[in-house]
């Protein structure tokens, strides 16, 4: 203990001694942006201070005005960092704030005074559309759909803290289904003499499930026993992948029991789910892996086109659930109609219907179609068939048909089959001169007519992969794989020469997260560390590269908010290179 002392004295002492020098950046963000009457965002401020005063500066921003809002929670996390790079250290302060009034909001920037100078975060815009009574409706969720949303979680108020710091873990529904949303709650009890300084959480963790965070229930306390609690709550939505027994592990949480700074950690229970796996469907049914609840529409992009031309159908599938796991039927057209899915994209919402433990939104897939001769089409209704965990059956939303009226315009039509009777037999002519060297005694001859063959050979495999490519897209993002995540490698190698530290571990990261998803044929706009790692496991891709990938993120998450030399960068490249050949050598298992 003596030695600790002495060390932190002479760190104190060389750092009053050092001219005092810093870089001071402030960031204000807000997360979501666009939000409806009663719902909640979080406004956050982020200070770093790069320099010798890193070490003996605690800067408070001045707050905007939060004038329709009100403030529920307010939490700050800090980190300190010593390298090659320099000294860093980063303080963020979060406020989870609750819309009051509908509107446009400009939050004033906020400030921070370091060494007598002022610093100031950009302004922030948050919109905050009219709400539908006390529980405003999502705007995905159809009029007349209300009672789609599932029922809110049941709170754990019940429960009674057991001693002066008490933590407890819990999961709801304990039997689900694969694909069923799972809430899981921590709750963290605490006298209030009891804590001295912050506390950090690290959120639970399991293997075959998707975990999203759902945002913080507001503080609240209760007697016990004549003695007053604080109760702070965490959520998560969990979507198991497989059926079995699936463990969460403990939250850990790291804070401090004494005012002179020492750390204590403790850990929640862990929680066992039995997952049930889905029934069987019904045997006319199209189940295409859709669990919740959930409306479908179908759409085109033009009434009237001519023969020859294209036009996209669009099926839209909206709902709660994990939209991750929807698929889509094809449109049914007749045969003078070619269809080809083209395009998909996900757009995954917490708090989808105005509850905010629910997690849904919408997934949209594009088809091009050609028609080939003039009429009408008449495309009939769509049934996408999904099961319902609250009802514990399989449903079917179906769609409207779509009529589309096809002019004449350009034939197309099937080349036809050329007859072996006219081809004609190739006739070498006269010699100029007799007794010369007959030509097809020649090397080069015979090299000149295999030229045609490999023409041929090369357009037939051009047109058999182009033809592969559109009627299997996850095919075609599988070979785009290699291509993406090179152009996100060059992405970290010139943020490494601008000495972008952020910039880097981003690009990295993404390299790898982009590679997975294209390989795999998972929407990439919307893909976690969480769900990069259940992707692999459910292709089976052996652990030890599973865990490579995960330190590999890991430790580029952690890169973003800390600076590092231009030789762990490097490091850290070369680490990703190896990482994306290994996986570039993994098979994706169909079906």
């Amino acid at each position: 203990m003596t030695r600790i002392y002495f060390v932190t004295i002479l760190v104190a002492l060389v750092a009053l001694t050092m001219p005092a020098w810093a870089q001071v950046d402030i960031v204000a963000t807000a997360q979501p942006r666009t939000v409806s009457v009663g719902e909640m965002l979080t406004y956050e401020i982020t200070v770093t201070i790069r320099g010798t005063s890193a070490l003996t500066t605690q800067a408070e921003p001045s707050l905007p005005d939060f004038d329709g809002f009100d403030t529920l929670t307010t939490s700050t996390r800090q980190g300190l960092s010593m390298g090659s790079g320099g000294t860093q250290s980063e303080r963020t302060y979060s406020y989870t704030l609750r819309a009051s009034k509908s509107g446009d909001f400009i939050f004033s920037p906020a400030t921070v005074q370091v060494a007598g100078k002022t610093y100031r975060s950009a302004k922030v815009k948050v919109t905050v559309t009219p709400g539908a009574g006390s529980s405003p409706r999502s705007p995905f969720t159809p009029p007349g759909h209300e009672a789609d949303v599932p029922p809110p979680i049941r709170d754990e108020g019940d429960y009674t803290p057991k001693q002066a710091i008490d933590l407890r873990l819990s999961a709801e529904p304990e039997k689900p289904y694969v694909d069923q949303q799972v809430v899981l709650t921590f709750g963290f009890y605490y006298q209030s003499e009891s804590l001295y300084g912050d506390t950090r959480y690290e959120p639970p963790s399991a293997e075959d499930c998707v975990v999203k965070e759902l945002p913080a229930p507001p503080n609240s306390s209760q007697i016990v026993g004549g003695r007053e609690y604080l109760v702070q709550k965490r959520r998560w939505a969990l979507f198991p992948t497989a059926a079995g027994e699936l463990e969460i592990q403990p939250v850990r949480v790291i804070t401090s029991l004494s005012p002179y700074g020492q750390s204590d950690e403790r850990h929640t229970n862990s929680v066992r789910l039995q997952v049930r796996p889905l029934p069987q469907p019904p045997p006319d049914a199209h189940f295409e892996g859709a669990v919740g609840r959930f409306t479908a529409h179908l759409t085109s992009d033009r009434d009237a086109v001519k023969s020859g031309e294209t036009f996209t159908l669009s099926l839209t599938i909206r709902g709660t659930g994990n939209v991750h796991s929807l698929g889509a039927p094809t449109p049914r057209v007749p045969d003078w109609v070619n269809i080809y899915k083209s395009r998909e994209d996900r757009d995954v919402q917490v708090g989808y219907g105005g509850a905010s433990d629910a997690v849904g939104g919408e997934a949209r897939f594009d088809f091009l179609a050609l028609a080939k001769q003039s009429g009408t089409l008449n495309i009939p209704p769509l049934d996408v068939v999904y099961f319902d965990p609250q009802r514990g059956r399989y449903d079917t939303a179906s769609t409207d048909s779509v009529i589309i009226h096809i002019e004449p315009g350009i034939a197309v039509e099937e080349p036809p089959e050329q007859p072996d009777d006219q081809m004609r037999q190739i006739k070498l002519g006269r010699p100029d001169r007799v007794g010369s060297t007959p030509l097809f005694t020649a090397n080069w001859f015979w090299w000149v007519q295999a030229i045609p063959l490999l023409l041929l050979l090369l357009s037939a495999y051009m047109s058999h992969r182009r033809s592969a490519l559109l009627s299997d897209p996850v095919l075609a993002r599988s070979l785009q794989a290699p291509r993406m995540a090179q152009q996100h490698l060059a992405e970290a190698r010139a943020a490494i020469k601008r000495g972008d530290s952020s910039a880097f571990c981003a690009s990295a990261a993404h390299g790898v997260t982009d590679f997975i998803a294209h390989k795999f044929g998972l929407q990439a706009a919307d893909i976690s560390t969480q769900e990069a790692l259940a992707a692999l496991r459910s292709q089976q891709v052996d652990d030890e590269l599973v865990g490579r990938v995960q330190h590999l993120l890991e430790k580029c998450d952690r890169g973003r908010f800390a600076v590092g030399s231009p030789t762990e960068h490097n490091e850290m490249l070369a680490e990703t290179v190896q990482v994306l050949r290994r996986l570039q050598t993994v098979r994706p298992r169909r079906g």
